[in-house]
């Protein structure tokens, strides 16, 4: 997980996209966390929201 400030957004965005391909989600913060941004699996919205969260260590 990365947190980011909400100005990264507008002003590098790339950098937001590369986070959440990454750390598969970024924390977008203006002060304090505002939004959660995850990363579609193969595109299927509704398998990414009903897949549960890989456990933490990969176990």
């Amino acid at each position: 997980m990365e947190f980011m400030p909400v100005r990264n957004l507008g002003t590098n965005p790339q950098d937001v996209w590369n986070a959440v391909k990454r750390d598969v989600e970024a924390v977008i913060t203006n002060g304090r966390p505002g939004a959660l941004m995850i990363d579609i699996f193969d595109g299927d919205v509704l398998k990414t929201l009903i897949t549960p969260p890989p456990l933490c260590g990969g176990e």
